[in-house]
């Protein structure tokens, strides 16, 4: 479907739609697997519900040990999206 067609589709006084090209913007931050993490940042940007630092905190947190470097590519991805 096109972008007008989903659109018609989601217009409700209720439903706010965002378009980003998260496999675009996650492939020039690194990988086109981060997308994921690119349309969380641009969640987090349209509602609010979060600051960067608590989304840092939370990776940290919650990944194990042994991903903890992954907290930096996925914080590089969830700002990319923020900024989309």
């Amino acid at each position: 479907e096109t972008k007008e067609q989903l659109s018609a589709v989601l217009r409700r006084s209720w439903v706010t739609t965002v378009y980003v090209d998260a496999t675009k913007i996650a492939e020039k931050v690194g990988s086109a697997k981060m997308a994921n993490m690119v349309m969380l940042g641009k969640i987090i940007k349209e509602t609010g519900l979060f600051t960067e630092d608590e989304i840092r905190d939370t990776f940290i947190h919650s990944l194990p040990a042994n991903k903890q470097a992954l907290v930096e590519s996925n914080m590089k991805a969830v700002m990319a999206g923020f900024e989309a």
